[in-house]
């Protein structure tokens, strides 16, 4: 770990950290979504190019907050957090609770991509919850004119996390769930419920009478805003 001499104040020193531009990104990606690999974590920060990530990544280990490791399953080099790492979990999660609190999130909401938004909402997914241990999951995402759809599958196997698809792979879905990103967005960051927006027919679900009933169980949800009041006014 490297040693900040220039400063006598622990939140100057810890800013000094953690206010490079992309590091708190990377850190929420690692932390709170737990990716490891570069390109997962390029992913969640798409507009930021290679060579920067790169550099921010080989910053945040040196700094001893992330450890760089060999991943033998997937011939990959993958990036954890320390124990200081893990230690800014909760610093991440207030980060998050202040920036829902006190920010306008009405339009990152309706700016949400869909298929990055299936992409996390997988690696969240309660999968040790779902009534079943392999089902395909069918997403229609409609937009805003609800003219066309985009269609994308979650292939579940033995409760392993879902692998986002753009194609079926042949199988029929075991559920197909009928929505679109403002309000898949909206649920999964605790501004409302899955609950309310399927009783308002903004979430329509066809499937077993088990995998509808149990789908506000599994489906995901952000560790932030989970006590906070809904606000159904940014959808």
């Amino acid at each position: 770990m490297l040693m900040l001499k220039d400063t006598y104040c622990p939140i100057a020193a810890a800013a000094k950290v953690l206010q490079p531009k992309w590091n708190i990104q990377i850190l929420r990606a690692i932390c709170l979504y737990g990716v490891s690999n570069f390109n997962d974590i390029r992913r969640l920060i798409p507009n930021v190019s290679p060579t920067l990530v790169s550099a921010r990544l080989k910053f945040l280990v040196e700094h001893g907050i992330l450890e760089k490791r060999y991943d033998h399953h997937s011939n990959l080099s993958c990036y954890v957090p320390t124990n200081a790492g893990m230690k800014l979990k909760h610093v991440l999660l207030t980060l998050g609770e202040w920036g829902r609190d006190w920010l306008d999130q009405e339009a990152s909401v309706h700016a949400a991509d869909s298929g990055m938004l299936l992409w996390v909402l997988g690696r969240k997914l309660h999968t040790q919850a779902l009534p079943m241990n392999d089902l395909t999951i069918q997403f229609c995402m409609e937009e805003d004119s609800r003219t066309i759809s985009t269609d994308y599958w979650y292939h579940i196997e033995n409760r392993r996390r879902p692998e986002l698809a753009d194609n079926s792979l042949g199988r029929d879905p075991d559920l197909i769930v009928i929505s679109n990103k403002t309000t898949l967005a909206a649920c999964f960051m605790n501004y409302t419920s899955y609950q309310v927006e399927i009783s308002r027919n903004k979430i329509i679900l066809d499937g077993t009478q088990t995998l509808q009933s149990t789908f506000p169980v599994w489906m995901a949800s952000s560790e932030i805003g989970r006590s906070a009041p809904e606000r159904n006014d940014l959808i």
